[in-house]
């Protein structure tokens, strides 16, 4: 189990580092598309696009990440103020909603996907890009929380059991 953790952990971090890599693109992508406004009046056709699945891809492939690290904004005046047993079952709960709530979304998405595939939409935009692409972002990504948050999950199993 210790195998698969250590896996799902490795995975979140690659895709929490490319993440990185890709905000840092939609940036550039905007100060670009900014520059060319002010000194040429002018912007390109695909900026405003990228920066917008740079975005999506950033948010959904960097959320495993950023639940493995723990560096997400939550609200714990209440859970600080409980006992070591009492917290942890809360995290256990916790969790549970977590991978539930996912996997909905999960599901949701990859049917989106599969009838976007088939019927082989894309973008009204002028890059035309396949619609399924961009939805699989959001499966994959969602995949990826559920899969941390049962890594999460088996390593809390392990401490207590060790």
């Amino acid at each position: 189990m210790k195998t698969i953790t250590k896996l799902i952990n490795n995975i979140s971090n690659v895709l929490g580092y490319i993440s990185g890599l890709v905000l840092i693109l939609a940036a550039i992508i905007t100060t670009y598309d900014v520059v060319l406004r002010a000194t040429v009046g002018g912007h390109t056709v695909w900026g405003l696009e990228m920066s917008q699945y740079s975005l999506l891809f950033a948010t959904f492939m960097g959320a495993a990440f950023s639940l493995k690290e723990r560096s997400y904004i939550c609200v714990d005046f209440i859970i600080t103020r409980l006992d070591k047993k009492r917290k942890f079952f809360i995290e256990i709960i916790n969790s549970i909603l977590i991978v539930i709530l996912f996997s909905w979304l999960c599901y949701l998405s990859f049917s989106m996907t599969y009838q976007y595939f088939l019927k082989g939409w894309t973008t009204s935009t002028p890059m035309k890009i396949k619609l399924y692409l961009l939805i699989l972002i959001i499966s994959v990504g969602t995949g990826m929380v559920i899969l941390q948050q049962i890594s999460d999950l088996i390593d809390k199993y392990l401490k207590i059991k060790a």
